[in-house]
Order: structure tokens, then sequence, then C-alpha cells
């Protein structure tokens, strides 16, 4: 029990923080060649809250549970996109907002990585759906509210308006 540096001269990396038993457990550092980890460990394990950050410049912050993003957390890639939310088994899962560096923004459910469920979906050039996602696009019920104020609600397939719907026209 106490403080030191673990160097694993056969698979490049090493760990520097807290042993308990023999294991690590505590605030540590773990270094790989494409990844490093700052947060807490437990009995050899990413567990509590840390820090994963990649040389591509992924970072996630958040929970880890036996190793994994597990629980809330808020994923940043490099291309300026930013996931806020529920993680399960490192995927996406659950609640969350996912900010595309594009100016778009979709609130609401994900399941195995990409948007299933309910949610809104924020264009940047105004249009706003909320309704229905399965396998990240529009699929079920829906409503679409275009910038210039029209408005379909109705059934949604692949992305695309489809089945029964009603198109309410403003007045110009």
């Amino acid at each position: 029990t106490g403080t030191g540096e673990l160097i694993f001269t056969d698979k490049n990396c090493k760990y520097k923080g807290r042993f308990e038993d023999g294991l690590l457990s505590g605030k540590g550092t773990f270094d790989w060649e494409d990844v490093s980890y700052e947060g807490d460990f437990k009995a050899n394990q990413r567990q509590g809250m840390g820090t994963l950050k990649w040389k591509n410049g992924l970072v996630y912050q958040g929970e880890f549970k036996d190793n994994k993003m597990e629980g809330q957390g808020k994923l940043t890639w490099p291309s300026g996109d930013i996931y806020e939310g529920s993680f399960s088994n490192n995927t996406l899962s659950g609640k969350g907002t996912y900010s595309y560096h594009t100016g778009d923004n979709y609130k609401g459910e994900f399941k195995n990585g990409v948007r299933n469920g309910r949610g809104v979906y924020k264009h940047k050039n105004g249009d706003v759906y909320n309704g229905e996602f399965r396998d990240g696009v529009r699929c079920g019920m829906g409503t679409l509210i275009y910038k210039g104020g029209n408005c379909y609600q109705g059934e949604f397939k692949d992305n695309k308006r489809c089945g029964t719907g009603k198109f309410v026209w403003t007045k110009s």
C-alpha cells in the first residue's frame, strides 16, 4: 500500500499512482502508446471518475466501471463534436446531448452509439425535428417544423416523410 510506479516494458506502458495490496487502487495515471488515463483505479481497473485521452485528440471525461466508460460522461472528438450524457459498455447509450461541429444539435435517446428512441434534432438552418429515431435516422412518428414555420406531423422512414401525415403551411 502506497504510491509508486509500475513499468510494463513488454507492452510499452506505465502506471504511476496509488497501490493497495499490490493492485492499482486510488488515484493514478496510466500511459499507453496511443492513449492515457488519469483518474480512479480499483483492483487494477479504471473505476470511478477519470479522463481518457487518445493521441488523435479524442477525449472522454466521466465515470468508469470495470475498465469501461459507464455512467455519465462527456466525449469530445477532434472535429469538435461533443456528446454529453449516458454511456454503457463504452458506447453512447441512454439519454444525452450531441452537439455537432456543424452547428446541429440532438437531445434525446441513444442506443448502440446512435440516435434511437425519442429526441429533438435542431438543424443549424433552423429546422427542428421532434420525434422517433431508429438506427440514427428519423423513423416513426414525429413533427418537423421548418425554419419558415411550415410543419409536417406524421410518419417518417429512412429520414424522409412517409406514410400518413399532415402538412401545415404558414400564412405569408
